[in-house]
């Protein structure tokens, strides 16, 4: 059997606004797996954030979460996690250079038990939309201060991520300036959120930084050399900044329609559809029908 592996973003990509799959869509996905195809979650997302989706979709496949930093299968204990962090000895030059300090409004720490976070907003609006953007239950999430950082990175042997949320007005060129003066283990990403109907943060600049070799297209190739399948097996959707290098890898990559315009330019394919329309799973089909 000539067996695909179709790789998806979720936010913006596979998901609706309200953070649904389209009854068309799970449809599509259902029948590519009866066909004996993959599919496989590569989000920025979490398990824990994610586990109605797979659920729902009843899916048996590894997931790519974290933007690439961790890669597992829920189902199968024989898979080999696979995990790229960033150390503490990362998080300390960054936590304590003076200027991202001034430069950077919100410091948020991704970890395999949870978010830590330099302060908690007092604002409704803020708090809504840090749980709408960033997955985060503000309530559930533990407050960093420098005097229990010391217990911070105690518990934690590595961070998955740290995203940076910078002040308005604010020059991002002297911010990833010194960031990578500050270590060159590390990719910067950043949030294509600008690009969408959002009302807070709108106008702010947020970056996200990973060790270096975690990213979406390293562990789906890793994925690849698991199951054996050439890149030419591989289909890939998406829509933001940090999926445009995988878009650009795959000659068979469809960006969606509403996609940022760094994966618009570097998709082989743009779908006529949205997230909102059903992209992923019109173009399922469309690849479905015209290998039959």
């Amino acid at each position: 059997m000539n067996q695909k592996l179709f790789c998806s973003d979720l936010d913006g990509t596979l998901l609706t606004r309200d953070k649904t799959v389209p009854k068309s869509v799970a449809s599509s996905i259902k029948k590519l797996q009866q066909e004996g195809h993959l599919f496989v979650f590569v989000t920025g997302r979490s398990f824990s954030e994610i586990k109605n989706i797979y659920n729902e979709l009843k899916l048996n496949t590894p997931i790519i979460a974290d933007n690439g930093a961790r890669m597992f299968h829920p189902n199968d204990k024989h898979f080999l996690p696979y995990q790229q962090t960033m150390t503490n000895v990362m998080f300390y030059k960054l936590w304590n250079n003076n200027l991202l300090q001034d430069e950077v409004e919100y410091f948020i720490i991704k970890t395999d038990k949870g978010y830590y976070i330099n302060k908690i907003p007092t604002s409704p609006v803020v708090i809504k939309r840090f749980e709408e953007i960033f997955h985060i239950n503000l309530e559930k999430s533990k407050d960093v201060k420098k005097e229990v950082l010391i217990k911070f990175t105690d518990r934690h042997s590595g961070m998955l991520s740290i995203i940076l949320i910078i002040k308005k007005g604010h020059d991002i060129v002297n911010v990833v300036r010194e960031i990578k003066s500050v270590t060159h283990n590390i990719s910067i990403t950043r949030w294509s959120i600008n690009n969408r109907d959002d009302s807070h943060f709108k106008n702010q600049t947020i970056l996200e930084l990973n060790n270096r070799s975690a990213n979406k297209l390293a562990a789906i190739m890793t994925l690849q050399d698991y199951y054996d399948i050439p890149d030419n097996n591989v289909h890939y959707f998406g829509d933001g900044e940090n999926d445009a290098p995988v878009l650009k890898h795959y000659s068979n990559s469809i960006a969606v329609k509403n996609a940022c315009y760094a994966s618009l330019i570097s998709a082989h394919h743009i779908s006529k559809f949205t997230n909102e329309e059903g992209a992923v799973g019109k173009e399922i089909d469309n690849i479905l029908d015209w290998e039959s």
